[in-house]
């Protein structure tokens, strides 16, 4: 059975090197080695939501009983709901496995590491239900003040779309392809959209 250790990298470079940073200095710690281990890692996946492919492989693994324990570097990386956590951490007890989240001093091996996850697990729901409502909030108070709370939509010349589909008989993918030649990226999905309000 393997050490899992999963990371999960936000878009940003430093987030990477101070998770690995971490990971290393731990695992050098503890003196566990390389063969022992097996990696996850999720780039630039919310931990809001829990089909992330790497993440998904780790509880498949872990349901097979080929894991003994999960190192991960924050609870948030693991997740941000409390109930994913809560169901994550009951899997893991359900199959033997033990989890160690190293920079919030959890280890589910002690009762109080168990009792730690719990608490901790309930502030990052808390933090995410902040984040959450602010957002909604600003937004709320931007449409009373009159301002725009969504991207402004790509420019787009719908006649040309509307020729080239009615009049060459062309496919929107064709015509995705037409503007992708001129160094203009639109989905296929936004050229059907922009086509449907001509």
């Amino acid at each position: 059975m393997k050490t899992a250790i999963y990371k999960r990298y936000s878009t940003e470079s430093q987030d990477m090197l101070t998770q690995d940073k971490d990971i290393a200095d731990y695992l050098g710690y503890k003196e566990i080695k390389s063969e022992d281990l097996s990696f996850y890692v999720d780039k630039a996946e919310s931990g809001a939501k829990l089909e992330r492919p790497q993440f998904q492989k780790l509880i498949q693994d872990i349901k097979e009983h080929k894991i003994k324990e999960v190192i991960s570097t924050k609870l948030d990386r693991l997740a941000r709901s409390s109930r994913d956590l809560q169901n994550f951490l009951y899997l893991c007890k359900e199959n033997n496995v033990e989890i160690i989240v190293i920079k919030d001093n959890i280890d589910t091996k002690t009762t109080q590491g168990k009792l730690l996850f719990d608490i901790m697990a309930a502030f990052a729901e808390f933090e995410r239900q902040t984040i959450t409502e602010r957002m909604r909030s600003g937004k709320e108070r931007a449409k009373l003040e009159g301002k725009l709370c969504h991207r402004h939509k790509k420019v787009i010349d719908i006649s040309r779309i509307k020729k080239l589909h009615e009049e060459n008989k062309l496919s929107f993918n064709a015509i995705q392809k037409i503007f992708k030649s001129e160094g203009k990226s639109y989905s296929v999905a936004t050229i059907i959209n922009r086509y449907k309000i001509v």
